[in-house]
């Protein structure tokens, strides 16, 4: 209870602070000309200030969406169960989006016209068919083989993990063993 208390008292202070001066520039005349309301880049590239600490990340978008103005769009199966940690000080808001979505997290971020989406990555075609032939290798009996099938696993990274959670029930103890030093590599970017 006490992270997600963390998480609703930055996202007020970072409301109390950051919202009069946004919502003083939507009251003017811009807000009346859709012509002069700031592009998507222009909203990108304003500075924000943010502190969450294992905030879910449904509600920081929701906080990012409500502080910037920014539209984003996330995919609900895709966020839910995720948790971010963020301590950013005058940072652009795409550098915090960025690193919402950065490599191994799983997520991806798109941007199309004036909205970012926040999706599940796909793995790519050569992910799908590298994992099971590189969850089989961890169970090889030469110890080289089993190191680098570790380590390739921890950078395929997400598209990954589901197969290594089913290795870790596998009979085979190495392939177990393996599965839990690639997942640990995932975890520790």
């Amino acid at each position: 209870m006490r992270s997600s208390s963390h998480a609703i008292l930055a996202g007020f202070l970072v409301t109390l602070f950051w919202l009069p001066s946004f919502a003083t520039a939507l009251a003017g005349e811009q807000a009346a000309d859709p012509q002069a309301q700031p592009s998507l880049d222009e909203r990108l590239r304003q500075p924000i200030t943010v502190d969450f600490l294992k905030a879910d990340m449904n509600w920081v978008v929701n906080t990012l969406f409500v502080l910037t103005g920014v539209n984003v769009m996330a995919d609900e199966d895709a966020m839910r169960g995720r948790t971010v940690a963020l301590h950013a000080a005058d940072l652009p808001v795409r550098q915090v989006l960025e690193f919402m979505t950065r490599e191994g997290s799983g997520l991806q971020l798109i941007e199309r016209e004036n909205c970012i989406w926040i999706v599940e990555q796909e793995p790519s075609r050569h992910a799908r068919v590298a994992v099971p032939a590189l969850i089989e290798a961890l169970a090889d009996k030469e110890d080289e083989v089993r190191k680098q099938a570790v380590e390739a696993l921890g950078e395929i990274g997400a598209p990954a993990i589901a197969k290594l959670v089913e290795a870790l029930k596998h009979k085979d103890k190495a392939i177990r063993a393996g599965a839990a030093q690639a997942l640990g590599r995932i975890a520790k970017p």
